[in-house]
Formats: C-alpha cells, structure tokens, sequence
C-alpha cells in the first residue's frame, strides 16, 4: 500500500503545504514542498483540504490538491508496473511537473539525479573507473576519454538541443531520433553511430543507478548516412603512364616510384611490392620474401603473395607483365631495389610522386579533416596511401577484360571481393552500354555478347 499525505507545517499564518509519500512494503519515504500556498486557518488537516464558506466556491488549492494527489497515484502505478524504481527525487520530480516550479524553488534539487549531462560528469567522475564492461575488463584510459570527449562536444554537435535542463527521464525513442537527426545535419553515419552508443551508454547507466529513465531509448534507431557516397580515388591508366614518365632526380623517391609503378600494373599490395613485410613460414621456419625475379616466368608472374600465405597451400596468382615492367625488367635486368624500411615513408612518397606528375583533380573523401567529420573535396595526391596501386590495377581492367580473368590476376575467390575494389561510379560503369548505343549497336544480342 502507498499513502499520500498533505501537511502545513509553516509558523506563519500563510505557508506552502508539504506532500508526504510513503510506500510501506520497501519501506520508501520522502516528503517536499509543494507550491501550492493556503492559510493556517483555512486548513483542514484531517480531511486535507481548504475549508470553503460556500459549497458553491470551490479553492483552487483544492483543485491543485487533487491533481497532484492523483499525479502521484498515477506515477506510483507506472513505476511498479514497469519496474522503474523509486529514487530520492521521485516524489520532487512529480511536484514539478505538475507546477512548473520556478528557477528561483530549484536550488535544493539534487542535479546530477535529474539531468543528463550533469549526471553523466558525475558518473565520469566518481564510476567509470570501476565500470566494468561486457568484455569482462575495467574501462580503459582511452574509452574514458572518448566519452568525456563525448560529454564536452554534445552542446556543439547538435546546438539545437538544450542540454542545461535536458532530463533523463524525457530522452526516450523520440528523443533519440531526434539527436540523430541533428547530428545527420553535419556528420557521417558512422561517427554518428559512435554518438548514438555513447548516448545510450549513459542512459543505461542511470538506470542501473535507480534514476527514472523512459526505457523507449532502448528501441533502435536505424541510422543509414544519407549523404553522397564516396568513392575511394583511383589512377586512371592515363595517369598511370604519366608517373610512369615523370623522371625523378632524387634516389630514393626514383626507386620508390618504380615500386608505386609496379603496383599499379600488376595489382600486387606494397607488402609483395616492395618487402617492407617479411613473415615466418610457420611449417619450415624460414623467412619468406616478397616478389623477387624467381617469381618471373616468361611473359607472367606467378607468385603466392604474402597475404594469402597463411591459408592452407596459399592462394598463387598469375599475373601478365605489363608493357611499363617489361621496360624495367630490362632497363635494371630483372626486379630493381624495391625494399621500403617503412610504410608511413613509401605512402607519403605516393602522394608526393602523384603531386610531382601534376595530378591534382579533385576527389571526395569522408576522412576526419581538421578535427570535423563530413565529406570534404580534396587534390587526389592528399587522399592517395599504398593501396591505390591494388584499386587502379583493377578499376583500370574492369569491363576490359572479363572478370574471371581480374579475378584470377588479383588473387579473389568471388566476385564481391573484387566490386569492393572497383572504384567507378554508376556513370562510369554504364558507360560501355552507352557507347553501344552510339554506334548503333543496341540489339539485345549484341548486348548479351559484349557483357
């Protein structure tokens, strides 16, 4: 059984009542203010109400009275029902959303209880250090940075929410796709991905904390970014020839374009290009080497690369030389030095070698620039690392050659491998049909033979 119970208790002739609450069976009872004002003479204790002279007036305190008096009926229903729990400012946050309680009556309220960012700074402060996650492991340094990261920036990613007095109990389902929206007006899907969780994440705690939470936030929101898609840059084959061409008077920078080259002819990654990466044959013990002149055969490479070694019998690729390798092959009499002590080193060496061939179009990237998330249109050279080589040697092919042939020269078992490697756009991929159409050929046959 619960028990709501009004009392005066001002020594003045004119005070606020106070509402008691109790619930006997946890043994839970608190007891606050209300703004409803009566006189000491007008009260009657035992039937809880304001006397009237008439039984045709009836007080507003006497309305006020009843509303709250079921609004707390109400809440206690709703909490037992859904589990909720009674914490300390239950009864407090009744009273004030029944009366809007002014700024000046809210000095007493115990924030951290009530409010979102107030809460989450407490808990930073005083739990996360003994948070224990689902892995079984203490929060570490760099995830609890990430969250007061978090914490710090709210106001600033989505300025149209008003995180002074946003409460925990108000941030449900609704609430939550809201936030999202908001964050979709600047940002990617998958650094909003991170802010949904990172949201949620202080939500549950409260709730483990005994603090009334509107448990909708669980309900997922499906967050899909919207904005345009961005492919991933590529060389041409125009470009391909123009690096090819560029004569480079430093040595080092040379013999590190001769290895971007090779490439991005041949389709290999930097670790098979240029021995950066060596590993241990688990079977034998000895060291295995990246692409050496052993691996030439005729007018093709055949090679294991170094990636796919470690699956049972490896993966052999064969790969046709390339007019340009074939011109190195003869010019240095076999495979030149290609070694990269270094990854960072060979990649800011592609981006300088494409910046020094003149390649400067523009291309879009979603990487994180100067500390903002979004889309950004930068020269091709800024965005170029290693793995170009491996997406220019295969977009450059695409619809050339068929695509087993693709597949069978870059190592893929299936064709999805090889369409996340592709790197042209719907126009561009449509544009063998178009050029069908503009000779003339649009047969239905004709079509089916050119696929």
């Amino acid at each position: 059984m619960c028990n709501v119970y009004f009392r005066y208790r001002s020594k003045k002739d004119i005070g606020k009542l106070d509402v008691r609450f109790r619930y006997e069976e946890i043994n839970y009872e608190k007891q606050t203010t209300t703004p409803i004002i009566v006189s000491r003479k007008n009260w009657n204790q035992k039937k809880q109400r304001v006397r009237t002279s008439s039984k045709f007036v009836y007080p507003v305190e006497n309305t006020n009275i009843a509303k709250l008096k079921k609004a707390i009926y109400d809440k206690f229903n709703t909490t037992i029902s859904l589990n909720e729990g009674f914490h300390d400012n239950w009864l407090s946050d009744i009273v004030e959303d029944i009366f809007k309680r002014p700024e000046h009556e809210k000095k007493n309220v115990d924030r951290k209880r009530i409010y979102y960012v107030d809460f989450a700074k407490y808990w930073l402060k005083h739990h996360a250090k003994n948070h224990v996650g689902r892995n079984g492991k203490l929060m570490s340094k760099a995830n609890l940075e990430k969250y007061i990261d978090f914490i710090d920036k709210l106001e600033k990613k989505t300025p149209n929410i008003d995180y002074e007095n946003l409460k925990i109990k108000d941030m449900g389902n609704a609430f939550v796709v809201k936030f999202v929206k908001e964050l979709f007006k600047k940002y990617a899907a998958k650094s909003i991905s991170l802010d949904y969780t990172y949201l949620r994440f202080f939500l549950s705690r409260a709730v483990e904390d005994n603090i009334e939470v509107d448990k909708s936030y669980l309900k997922k929101v499906a967050i899909e970014d919207k904005k345009e898609t961005v492919i991933m840059p590529y060389l041409t084959s125009e470009e391909v020839e123009t690096i090819y061409r560029l004569e480079i008077e430093d040595k080092e920078l040379s013999r590190f374009k001769t290895a971007f080259v090779i490439g991005l002819v041949t389709g290999l990654r930097v670790s098979d290009v240029t021995g950066y990466h060596k590993r241990i044959n688990e079977e034998t013990g000895e060291k295995e080497y990246s692409l050496e002149n052993r691996h030439i055969e005729g007018n093709h490479i055949r090679y294991k690369p170094l990636k796919t070694r470690g699956a049972k019998g490896g993966i052999e690729v064969s790969i046709p030389i390339h007019p340009f390798l074939k011109e190195i092959l003869e010019e240095h009499n076999g495979l030149p030095d290609r070694s990269v002590k270094y990854l960072l080193k060979f990649n800011n060496a592609v981006k300088t070698i494409i910046e020094m061939a003149g390649i400067t179009r523009i291309v879009k990237t979603s990487q994180k620039k100067f500390l903002k998330d979004g889309i950004f249109e930068v020269p091709i050279y800024k965005e170029a690392t290693s793995h170009i080589m491996r997406q220019s040697a295969a977009t450059n092919l695409f619809g050339k050659v068929p695509k087993s042939a693709i597949m069978a020269m870059m190592g893929w078992t299936n064709e999805d491998q090889m369409l996340e490697y592709i790197k042209l756009s719907g126009i561009e991929r449509v544009k063998g049909i178009k050029e069908l159409y503009d000779n003339g050929n649009e047969s239905v046959e004709n079509l089916k033979r050119s696929a």
